[in-house]
């Protein structure tokens, strides 16, 4: 098992409000496509999502095993 210990401080590097703004960007941009380019996402959202899931990781709250 990994210690996290001392990482945390790293979590207030990543900003939650531009996180946020990647994640409602990026949602935006994906409702206006049509229908059969749902499969495309727009650069923004898996930002978003990568960052959001960084914080989770990091916070503990996500673990893979």
């Amino acid at each position: 098992m990994t210690n996290y210990s001392g990482i945390t401080s790293n979590i207030k590097e990543i900003d939650i409000t531009k996180t946020l703004q990647y994640l409602a960007s990026g949602l935006v941009e994906w409702e206006k496509l049509d229908l059969d380019k749902h499969n495309e996402l727009p650069k923004a959202l898996p930002i978003g999502m990568s960052k959001i899931l960084a914080i989770s990781i990091l916070e503990g709250e996500t673990t893979f095993s």
